[in-house]
């Protein structure tokens, strides 16, 4: 089995994002700030590598803020899609 898909919405730097995954690899480039990292953090959220067995903190932060002028999103979205048989 193995990740085919994953959207995020409303999470750190992603507004809206729906990626998917090769079978073998899939590599991520792109500028400064434009989320990379945040796609990363929303898979560690859910798979929980560093995450407490009980549950993940989500904190006021984690909440996509378009601008610094502007309120924090309200509700939160991670979604995985998987392929595949064990």
């Amino acid at each position: 089995m193995y990740l085919s898909s994953l959207y995020v919405e409303n999470f750190r730097a992603i507004r809206q994002l729906k990626v998917s995954f090769e079978h073998n690899v899939t590599v991520m480039i792109g500028e400064n700030g434009c989320g990379k990292s945040s796609l990363l953090n929303a898979l560690e959220a859910v798979l929980g590598r560093n995450v407490p067995k009980d549950r993940f903190d989500i904190k006021v932060t984690d909440f996509h803020r378009p601008f610094f002028n502007e309120p924090q999103a309200e509700n939160m979205k991670i979604v995985l899609g998987f392929r595949g048989s064990l």
